[in-house]
């Protein structure tokens, strides 16, 4: 979640396995969200890197998608600045110049 002030935070993870696997159907989890905070979803492909542990991607989705949020959007209340953080992040995320160990 994303906050207006460029907060982050992480909702706790369910669990379950892949989706495309046969198995127990995946667990369901809750939560609420302020007026002012955005939740951005993304599978573990941009945030997992070989050779690094999982928390790197994740503190850079959130530190991505928090500098994403302060360049100037213009209501975090609006469908413009959800696509406008989103997009920058995925793209700062997948951009070789990114500066990530890469394995």
């Amino acid at each position: 979640m994303l906050a207006v002030d460029g907060s982050t935070r992480y909702l706790p993870a369910p669990g379950g396995g892949p989706l495309s696997l046969a198995g127990p159907p995946p667990r369901v989890g809750a939560a609420t969200l302020a007026p002012d905070e955005l939740l951005l979803m993304f599978s573990d492909g941009l945030v997992e890197r070989p050779g690094q542990d999982q928390s790197v991607g994740l503190a850079e989705l959130a530190d991505m998608a928090s500098s994403a949020l302060r360049l100037d959007v213009p209501s975090i209340g609006a469908a413009e600045a959800t696509d406008w953080v989103a997009e920058l992040t995925v793209e700062r995320m997948t951009s070789p110049s990114a500066g990530r160990a890469t394995g």
